[in-house]
């Protein structure tokens, strides 16, 4: 045994004469090399007494080997000090223990010996930093340790520092360190550093925070060891984690690592006089001397406390320092914004996707939605949205129904959703709109919206939660809603993010305001140029036209035949002002609404001359219109459905359902960007149409409405415009579908005023068409006059804008009427007529006389083709 550690000795100090030379050069060497042959095999085993002899010939080893690992059953005054060695950081002119190897435990009988590197960094003298910070008093070392984080003010890199102090300090193999974040309510406990080691500290903020090596960890107010401690404010020592109920087994069953003792203590600053928990520290596994993981001690707890008194007012500088930067981002956006304001009115679709920009950043979210609130001409006037704008990641909108891209990966792009201004009645985003209540919703299932009745809002499965604000302008009034979706860091908005939100909002409220004022003042010029127009054009009718025709007996509609379906007037005179006036009176309206009679023959001789000469769509094309709204009440039995208001709302919208029409379709107004386009972007015909109306019914003198109350004066203007859009075929194609499912499952109700409005809208398109359905020679001419309407557009098409026209407006493709004709009953008449006469069979003969022209048409198209044949064939021939 004395050979033996005579030789161990001598290669421990490197030359058997000096058994006593310095440690850190003895070491470079790895003495024990040799000893690891010796641990594991049994004949050559150390006795205690060897190891002894050993520990006294290498004084410094010794003091290494228990300061590093049994720190438990040494002096805490002399440990706290030395082991921070290993941690601290030292300037220029110190030295610092390098600590790149980590200890390598040598297991073997009798042996536990460290082989590393225990070299020390020097400073330029030479000399070792050891016995120095060694040496210091407490209050030094906790002065050493404020050194070490007082200067980083990232909150990241402040508590990684912290933590990496605390396992060296309480010899604990892990620690992690957990902040509040929150409001009063809902607070919870994050990890902003967790299950931290000793290992050297080698990251950045950026790639510490992009490391997925240290997952964030979210832990409920009260749950939980951390939990607890932070609701009660007590400080927790655990011998042994699986014991205590509190214990939450997950992490350790997911990392693989086993918690034994645990040491958990609140971090408090004072503020005011009171204390206020800001976190909680929790240090893991106190290794001890033999025997393994040992609890941690009251001294512990002391040393503990005495740290993170100072780490709590380091957190809390951080803290602020992060608060300001937040503020000083937040105060740049809102001046961006108030300068956008005043630089950038050029359409709301750019300042929506500016609020969207800063709002995406501000809040740090997947995705966000502005809803733009049409204005409401009254109070009790349903909301609706005339807008809605989403900011997502580029590509297919599969991407909302999958895990949403990386913000690094995505490219973001503006989305105009699609809107019919229809009124919303139920949903959160209609709820924040009526009343201005703020949602913030965690949704931990978005499946429980649909079960409590909500509507998901543009929500998605997958979606975690989400903010839903109002946009105030001028103080009370809502102008939109921002819905912001799904935050990155997996965690609910907060109040931080409401308040910010809230004050970003005014500026958002006074730029839509502004925006709609700008829009406001686009539309009155553009109304002003069409209302110069008009009043160059039209003018009313003369009192002796009126007093003409005041003279007249106003005939029964029996006696001229306007109770058949297939009347037609071929010269549509002064004859047909009095058949109007007929139509009227047979229905009881003139009566039931105490309508003068003189003033109704103004109205309809105003009308009449409101309407321009066009080959169809003319004051003909309206009366024809109007006696086949007419028939179908009458003759086909469909009076007893609708109300009188309804019936004379119906009446007069067909008589001016195409005033001042000017030979040209919306698409034509779209194309040329025409006043009246600027002035309606949809059904843009069909509202100029019902504008002019009501511009002639306020007129003196033609104020046929004028013994209806105000509540049916509203109404009625309600249903005229409804009756004239729905001659938009547009607008036909988008309602159609539902009358139809409801017709063939029996299901319409005239009770239901939503299936009598559709009902309505069918029957304005039944009979703007009705000249389909009239007797075959009758139907030849007016399909003419319509397509000699049409080919003049295309003509216009062609030479002012050089491209082709439809194939229904091009000349060049006049021959092959007869085919668009079928094509036309086919695709738009047949199913509106077979539909109508499913519900009353009284409707059938617009049915039959649609399918007999359908018949007609198709003879004329095959004729057609024969000719066309022969005569390819004759010229083939010549040719020949």
């Amino acid at each position: 045994s004395s050979k033996k550690l005579t030789a161990m000795t001598n290669c421990t100090s490197g030359q058997s004469e000096t058994p006593n030379r310095p440690f850190s050069k003895s070491l470079t060497l790895h003495p024990t090399s040799i000893l690891k042959a010796s641990c594991h095999s049994p004949s050559a085993a150390l006795t205690p007494e060897e190891v002894e002899l050993y520990l006294k010939a290498n004084p410094e080893f010794t003091r290494y080997f228990y300061l590093y690992h049994y720190v438990h059953e040494v002096d805490h005054s002399r440990t706290r000090r030395t082991r921070r060695l290993f941690s601290i950081k030292k300037g220029a002119n110190k030295t610092r223990w390098s600590t790149t190897h980590r200890p390598t435990i040598i297991q073997g009988p009798g042996c536990d010996f460290p082989d590393v590197d225990m070299s020390p960094t020097s400073d330029s003298s030479g000399t070792s930093y050891l016995p120095t910070l060694a040496s210091l008093p407490d209050h030094d070392l906790l002065i050493e340790l404020v050194k070490d984080i007082a200067s980083d003010l990232d909150l990241v890199m402040l508590c990684t520092k912290i933590m990496r102090n605390v396992s060296p300090l309480m010899n604990a193999d892990r620690s992690s360190l957990f902040l509040v974040e929150g409001s009063e309510a809902s607070r919870r406990l994050v990890s902003k550093v967790f299950d931290i080691s000793e290992r050297p500290l080698a990251y950045t903020s950026d790639s510490y925070k992009a490391d997925p090596s240290f997952p964030e960890v979210t832990i409920e107010w009260g749950s939980g060891i951390v939990g607890h401690v932070a609701k009660t404010g007590e400080t927790v020592s655990i011998p042994d984690a699986y014991q205590d109920a509190r214990f939450n087994k997950e992490v350790d069953e997911r990392t693989g690592y086993t918690t034994k003792s645990v040491l958990c203590m609140p971090v408090m600053v004072q503020r005011d006089g009171k204390k206020f928990i800001i976190g909680v520290a929790m240090a893991i596994n106190k290794a001890g001397m033999h025997t393994g993981i040992v609890p941690f001690s009251e001294e512990d707890e002391k040393i503990f406390a005495k740290f993170l008194t100072f780490c709590g007012i380091g957190i809390r500088n951080a803290q602020r320092f992060e608060r300001v930067q937040e503020e000083e981002i937040f105060k740049h956006n809102l001046l961006n914004m108030a300068e956008l304001l005043y630089n950038d009115f050029s359409s709301m679709e750019t300042f929506a996707k500016r609020i969207m920009e800063v709002s995406y950043e501000m809040l740090d979210c997947e995705r966000c939605t502005v809803y733009v609130l049409k204005e409401r001409n009254s109070p009790d006037e349903d909301t609706t949205f005339s807008e809605v704008y989403t900011y997502e990641p580029e590509g297919c909108k599969e991407v909302l129904a999958e895990k949403m891209l990386p913000r690094s990966k995505s490219k973001f792009s503006i989305r105009k959703m699609s809107t019919v201004c229809v009124s919303l009645k139920c949903g959160m985003v209609y709820d924040v709109a009526r009343t201005g209540n703020r949602k913030n919703l965690n949704l931990r299932d978005i499946s429980t919206l649909s079960e409590s009745g909500l509507d998901r809002d543009n929500l998605v499965e997958g979606d975690s939660n989400a903010l839903m604000m109002p946009i105030y302008c001028k103080g009370k009034e809502i102008v939109g809603v921002a819905q912001f979706v799904n935050r990155n860091d997996k965690n609910p908005f907060s109040e931080v993010d409401e308040a910010n939100f809230a004050t970003f909002a005014i500026f958002c409220g006074l730029g839509i305001n502004h925006i709609n004022e700008f829009e406001r003042a686009r539309t009155l010029l553009a109304q002003q140029k069409v209302t110069i127009e008009q009043l160059t054009y039209h003018i009313v009718a003369s009192d002796e036209d009126v007093r003409r025709i005041s003279r007249q007996i106003i005939p029964s509609a029996a006696e001229i035949g306007l109770i058949e379906f297939d009347y037609y007037l071929e010269d549509a005179d002064e004859d047909s002002i009095v058949y109007a006036v007929s139509m009227f009176q047979s229905l009881g309206l003139v009566w039931k609404f105490n309508i003068d009679q003189t003033c109704l023959i103004k109205f309809l001789l105003t009308l009449r001359k409101n309407y321009r000469p066009v080959l169809y769509h003319n004051w003909c094309h309206a009366f024809h219109v109007a006696n086949s709204i007419f028939v179908i009440l009458e003759t086909g039995g469909m009076s007893t459905r609708f109300t009188d208001l309804e019936k004379l709302a119906l009446m007069i919208a067909s008589f001016a359902h195409d005033v001042d029409h000017r030979g040209t379709n919306n698409k034509y107004q779209q194309e040329f960007d025409t006043p009246l386009y600027n002035l309606y972007n949809t059904s843009t015909m069909e509202h100029h149409h019902y504008k002019h109306c009501a511009l002639i019914l306020q007129c003196e003198d033609h104020q046929i409405l004028s013994g209806l109350t105000k509540e049916q004066y509203s109404t009625i203007l309600n249903l005229l415009q409804k009756a004239i859009l729905a001659t938009d075929l547009a607008v036909y194609f988008e309602k159609r579908v539902e009358l139809f499912q409801l017709i063939k499952d029996e299901k319409f109700d005239d009770v239901n005023s939503h299936h009598k409005q559709l009902l309505m809208s069918m029957l304005m398109t039944a009979a703007d068409l009705s000249s389909i359905t009239k007797p075959f020679e009758i139907q030849f001419k007016v399909a003419h006059h319509v397509a000699e309407e049409f080919w003049q557009q295309g003509d216009i098409e062609r030479e002012k804008l050089g491209q082709q026209p439809h194939p229904l407006m091009d000349r060049q493709k006049k021959y092959d009427l007869p085919k668009l004709q079928v094509g036309f009953i086919d695709g738009i008449c047949l199913p509106l007529y077979q539909h109508l006469a499913l519900l009353n069979k009284r409707l059938s003969p617009l049915l039959d006389g649609c399918n007999d022209n359908r018949a007609m048409w198709v003879q004329l198209d095959h004729e057609h083709s024969r000719n066309s044949l022969s005569q390819k064939i004759h010229e083939d021939s010549r040719h020949w």
